[in-house]
């Protein structure tokens, strides 16, 4: 299914919930590659499937497509080198980068447009650890809170393990000293498979959102 309605498609881009799994779909396999939480090598190529609902988990169903990311290349941004993940389309979906545990994004969750630089992951932390930025001129804030580590998550009968889970809760300022909840995003990151799966709530984007999906086999270019 192809959108061809550009502002349609960017609020679809924003407001789906992802899971990654081997496209072996013959029996279970359990994933636990070495290799980093968010692998960035460039022609590394996902295959996502999209599945969207109208209003909460019994709400009809009424998008259901594929999305295809991929890494392609580099951009630099106030000095500092991003790697870009590209939809098959060509159109930047977020660019990203790492150091040692720590990964960076300018455009990575509900962030849109080049955003100033911000954490969404830090692999060394324990579970519990928690940081947020100021955003809107302290108008509204995000905060990253890890949830959960080494934790078993299965997609489409595939066995995931060494997973991270991160909870993205997006406040508003509702008086000059306190923020109040909007929504909460969780994020599940498995060791050297990258995002396995997103998820964001009614009413971010007007849309309540739940998938799952799979990578396929392709070619990583050295």
């Amino acid at each position: 299914m192809k959108m061809t309605n550009p502002i349609l498609r960017t609020t679809l881009f924003v407001s789906i919930a992802l899971a990654i799994a081997s496209c072996d779909e013959s029996e279970p396999r359990i994933i636990s590659d070495s290799g980093n939480f968010f692998p960035l090598e460039d022609g590394r190529q996902w295959t996502y499937q999209r599945k969207l609902i109208s209003t909460g988990e019994d709400g009809m169903v009424w998008v259901l497509d594929t999305l295809e990311l991929k890494i392609n290349g580099d951009t630099l941004v106030d000095g500092q080198r991003y790697k870009k993940i590209v939809t098959d389309e060509g159109e930047i979906q977020k660019i990203v980068r790492n150091e040692g545990s720590k990964y960076f994004g300018r455009n990575h969750d509900l962030y849109l447009g080049y955003s100033h630089e911000y954490m969404y992951l830090d692999t060394a932390l324990p579970v519990g650890s928690s940081w947020s930025y100021l955003k809107d001129g302290g108008a509204t804030k995000t905060e990253y809170i890890i949830t959960a580590k080494n934790s078993t998550q299965v997609f489409f009968d595939k066995v995931y393990t060494e997973v991270i889970e991160v909870e993205a809760v997006y406040y508003d300022l509702t008086t000059p000293t306190s923020y109040s909840v909007r929504y909460s995003t969780k994020h599940f990151y498995a060791k050297g498979v990258g995002e396995i799966y997103y998820f964001y709530p009614y009413p971010a984007s007007f849309f309540y959102a739940d998938l799952a999906g799979f990578i396929m086999d392709s070619e990583i270019s050295d």
